[in-house]
């Protein structure tokens, strides 16, 4: 893989920026916290976006996520919280495309209809099920999505690509910790600290899971 200086340069920016706003997360620096946020994201996308430019759907998502992470700076406001989950719902979608489109065999457009009409059904059905409890529809549909983006990094696993299902799958599983820590503190309990937590759960697991996507579309591990 010849690396491109661009996405040397905006790694860099991504893994420097992340220190420093995990910093201000623990010092509870909300005004500085609020402030950084937005540029994690838009710095790996721009990195993903230097290398991959012929995959413009991986920078797209991890973009898409940057915005779904403006929103979320305002999560106690519940449109923006909805905004800010139906952003990343998209940036999900992309990533299953983009998991399937990096198998060495073609998945028929049809299957992702299917797959995402199914998705939704389900998530409709357990939504009823619960009794439309609030918030679980949203919940559902983000459960559903992490799963297909899991059952896809074993499907790329199976496929000879190890190492790139493998950081997906580790990707997705500390996205749904944080997540799950998310919903905690925003409808449930509040917890010191909570920004710390969720992001050092978030941005490890966005940059597993796009490093993993490069690599997959690459066809490098």
């Amino acid at each position: 893989m010849r690396v491109q200086i661009g996405f040397v340069v905006f790694i860099s920016l991504f893994a420097i920026g992340c220190i420093v706003h995990l910093v201000f997360c623990f010092l509870e620096k909300e005004k500085a916290r609020m402030i950084s946020k937005p540029f994690l994201l838009t710095f790996l996308g721009a990195a993903m976006a230097f290398q991959v430019p012929n995959h413009p759907l991986i920078p797209i998502a991890c973009f898409l996520a940057m915005i779904g992470d403006i929103f979320l700076l305002f999560n106690k406001k519940i449109l923006f919280f909805y905004l800010g989950a139906s952003f990343f719902a998209s940036s999900h979608i992309l990533n299953i495309i983009t998991q399937g489109l990096s198998l060495s065999y073609d998945i028929p457009m049809y299957a992702y209809f299917f797959l995402f009409g199914g998705a939704l059904i389900v998530a409709l059905l357990l939504y009823f099920i619960t009794k439309m409890a609030p918030n679980s529809l949203m919940k559902y549909c983000f459960s559903t999505c992490h799963l297909l983006n899991i059952g896809f990094s074993f499907m790329l696993m199976m496929d000879h690509k190890i190492y790139s299902g493998l950081m997906i799958l580790v990707g997705y599983l500390l996205c749904v910790t944080s997540d799950v820590l998310l919903e905690k503190v925003t409808f449930k309990k509040d917890m010191k600290r909570r920004d710390f937590y969720i992001m050092g759960t978030y941005l490890p697991g966005q940059a597993f899971t796009y490093l993993g996507l490069l690599f997959a579309t690459l066809s490098l591990f």
